[in-house]
């Protein structure tokens, strides 16, 4: 995993504070098993896997695909091929 330091600029990120709650939990947990460039796959289904370890039963792809739709629209995460 991934060394990460948060600064607390995310604390007053308009880009953040734009998402909802959920999807803001959802961009923090992506960042802490992105790679030290960032990246990680759009699959759905390895994203809950890995973002939600211990809530599968509770959040469902769908959520995973409604906040990773958030943080797209709100400039905060750049899908690629």
């Amino acid at each position: 995993m991934p060394t990460r330091i948060i600064r607390d600029g995310i604390l007053t990120s308009d880009r953040v504070n734009a998402l909802s709650s959920n999807a803001e939990l959802f961009y923090r947990r992506l960042m802490s098993v992105a790679d030290d460039h960032g990246r990680f796959s759009a699959n759905l289904m390895l994203l809950r896997a890995s973002c939600y370890p211990l809530k599968l039963d509770s959040v469902k792809e769908d959520s995973i695909k409604k906040h990773l739709a958030e943080c797209v629209d709100a400039g905060l995460i750049v899908p690629y091929t």
